[in-house]
């Protein structure tokens, strides 16, 4: 009797670059798929608390950790013994979700098919660290996920697929971001075997349409009253978790930052007071005047201080009514 043979396939050889939450819906999904043997490369640990003595390892890490996955941590990208454990491994593709550093050419070469990056905005729209805060602050209605091949600059590579997401009513970075995530893992599935299949032509970007976020600082979250309303509002959702949103409150000499969670346009102003004048309506225990308008504060706190209603803050406050905010 003839013995069949049995072909046993080889599994796809994958380096995962990634760093934050936002990376993890990314890897679980590709290491869930029994075609894909992935490794992955995060940043090291870094120290947290109060006393930065302890080490904080990266979101990947953790979860790389808990699938039994191998994991790099350099600190340089180009130490050769770290380059030499990528090439040993064969790598066909790498994959990128925001990692956090630039990947140099010299390891950009290594695999045979590339470096496929997943950004979650339209490119060549809102290129760079921050989109997801960007195009809330930005008033958009819909933002959505690229995937890119990586190349020598900054998300500039070509086009292997997108997805459009609508933003929804209110929406805020921290709920936006995850759900990116999670369409872009889905995404990057689908793309990858059509990729390695030669099956998608990638398609240059428009430079010229090209649009930038920046590396988002604490200062760019403050609240300066001189400003509409609307465009308040969308900062305070946009910076929701990093940077944050806050304004400052000379009382009694002192000057306090106080940070807002929560906001929305409210109808109505004193004609007469400057803006920065704080006044209650009656839906809105803290209202604050600004350029155009007023903005309701819903939900605030003292620097490190508990998140509090407008009317809890009053309590323990009264005095922020008829203040003038810096």
């Amino acid at each position: 009797m003839m013995k069949r043979r049995i072909k046993i396939k080889k599994p796809i050889r994958i380096i995962f670059f990634g760093t934050p939450e936002f990376s993890c819906p990314s890897l679980e999904l590709l290491a869930k798929q029994s075609q894909f043997e992935v490794s992955v490369v995060t940043v090291p640990p870094k120290p947290a608390g109060r006393s930065q003595t302890n080490l904080l390892p990266s979101a990947v890490k953790i979860l790389a950790d808990s699938l039994q996955l191998p994991v790099f941590e350099p600190e340089n990208l180009l130490d050769q013994d770290f380059l030499n454990r990528i090439s040993s491994l064969k790598p066909l593709l790498f994959v990128v979700a925001a990692y956090g550093k630039i990947i140099p050419p010299k390891l950009l070469r290594l695999p045979p098919h590339g470096a496929l990056n997943l950004h979650p905005s339209l490119l060549p729209k809102y290129r760079g660290p921050s989109p997801v805060e960007a195009v809330i602050r930005a008033g958009e209605t819909e933002t959505g996920v690229s995937i890119m091949l990586l190349d020598d600059k900054i998300d500039h590579g070509p086009i292997l697929s997108q997805e459009i997401v609508p933003i929804r009513e209110r929406e805020t970075a921290l709920e936006l971001g995850p759900r990116l995530a999670k369409i872009g893992a889905q995404l990057l599935a689908k793309t990858i075997p059509g990729w390695l299949a030669n099956e998608i032509v990638p398609v240059p970007q428009n430079h010229e349409k090209a649009t930038y976020t920046k590396l988002l600082t604490r200062e760019d979250g403050r609240i300066f009253w001189d400003t509409p309303a609307m465009a308040l509002e969308r900062q305070i959702r946009a910076y929701q978790g990093w940077p944050g949103s806050y304004f400052i409150w000379r009382r009694h000499n002192e000057m306090l930052r106080v940070k807002v969670e929560a906001a929305r346009v409210v109808e109505g102003a004193i004609a007469e007071k400057p803006y920065g004048s704080v006044w209650q309506a009656a839906e809105a225990p803290i209202a604050v005047t600004t350029i155009d308008g007023s903005l309701a504060v819903d939900q605030l706190c003292l620097e490190g201080k508990e998140s509090v209603s407008a009317a809890d803050f009053i309590n323990g406050y009264p005095d922020i009514i008829a203040a003038t905010l810096l």
